[in-house]
């Protein structure tokens, strides 16, 4: 009835009365949660949702926030204005992947059309960028001033987006790691 690639795996018994996994028992379990680009993305958005739950409940540390005096009063004001602006250059971001996976696709480079696999790469390419240099440019962004971070942003997001309009591959990965670093 169950799939091969579901059926539970047999245990052996030891002398503790514990069952050890089997010698593939990870590599078929492994196997079986990244089969199909589904499984492996929910395979993955499972394990991320796990982690954040780990990190908060680590982070918790009984202290109320409630307890705490509260904010002067332009602190609300500065709040609104600069979230904003936040959310409206965060939704960019976000909104350009569908738009860019579509230009990406249609360029053609040495004569050849882009593959779905140039383009993955493409993305992955400013997106580990983002992951790798996200801490470190959040530091220099903290020491340098936020309104520095801002208009930091908006250049290199702007060497992202204008390179999209060239052919040349190298220009290309230019702009993705000059997105990844922006978006950090």
């Amino acid at each position: 009835l169950l799939a091969p690639s579901l059926r539970p795996l047999p245990r052996r018994s030891t002398a503790l009365g514990a069952a050890p996994a089997a010698p593939g028992a990870l590599s078929v379990a492994f196997k079986s949660l990244t089969k199909t680009p589904d499984a492996l993305f929910q395979t993955i958005f499972v394990g991320l949702g796990l982690t954040w739950v780990l990190f908060k409940l680590a982070d918790r540390d009984g202290s109320s926030e409630s307890a705490s005096e509260p904010p002067p009063p332009g602190v609300r004001s500065l709040q609104a204005r600069f979230l904003i602006v936040f959310w409206l250059m965060r939704m960019s971001d976000w909104l350009q992947g569908p738009y860019f996976y579509e230009v990406y696709a249609s360029k053609i480079i040495g004569g050849n059309p882009v593959s779905l696999d140039m383009v993955s790469k493409l993305f992955l390419i400013g997106f580990g960028t983002t992951g790798l240099l996200g801490p470190s440019v959040g530091r220099l962004v903290d020491s340098k001033g936020r309104k520095a971070g801002t208009l930091m942003f908006a250049a290199l997001y702007t060497i992202g987006a204008l390179s999209v309009r060239s052919n040349l591959l190298w220009l290309l990965v230019l702009g993705r790691l000059a997105g990844g670093i922006g978006t950090s």
